[in-house]
């Protein structure tokens, strides 16, 4: 399962408002469907997102952007990256917004911390999706959030992800003998 989303190919007011009521609820993210670092992300509240409406026309009137419901676990828990190499496991982050914003990227100051024992749940759930991908990948992130008894998936890294070896050296010398041996078995 996918957080509930909304794509749009260009802006509009009535479908800003509309987002509320078809997603029951007070909170909103709106971001671009292509982007980085969660730039031009933002979460827009209902008795507020008028104050924003200029600025976000300006951004999204030719840009396609996706808009959800503002997911609070994100700010209570924080997202869970697991990171594999091939279709194994290698490890899994947590990563948390710093104080009064959302954002879990370091880059607007979100604190990540490497996760010694993976949730069993956490783990089939990123597996499954691994297994539904078309192609098998050198490596992937896949990007999940709890929500109520389970998680929903955020985003699936495939194209230049941020794998973390900063966190877990070890984790870099597995990969380098991956694609030593995919060298070796001519697989690339």
């Amino acid at each position: 399962k996918i957080v509930p989303s909304l794509f749009f190919i260009k802006f509009s007011s009535d479908k800003l408002k509309n987002s509320f009521s078809y997603f029951s609820t007070d909170k909103l993210i709106i971001k671009p469907c292509i982007s980085a670092n969660a730039d031009d992300t933002f979460i827009l509240k209902k008795d507020k997102y008028l104050d924003m409406r200029s600025k976000l026309k300006n951004l999204f009137n030719n840009r396609k952007f996706i808009i959800q419901p503002f997911i609070e676990n994100i700010v209570e828990e924080g997202e869970y990256s697991l990171i594999f190499f091939k279709k194994t496991h290698s490890h899994t982050l947590l990563k948390k917004p710093k104080k009064n914003d959302f954002r879990v990227q370091e880059e607007h100051g979100g604190e990540l911390q490497l996760i010694k024992n993976t949730d069993d749940k956490m783990l089939k759930i990123a597996k499954n999706i691994i297994d539904k991908l078309p192609n098998e990948c050198l490596y992937s992130r896949i990007d999940l959030v709890r929500y109520k008894r389970s998680y929903l998936l955020m985003e699936i890294e495939l194209i230049e992800p941020s794998l973390y070896f900063n966190l877990n050296p070890e984790a870099a010398y597995t990969f380098s003998s991956i694609i030593d041996k995919n060298f070796i078995d001519g697989n690339f």
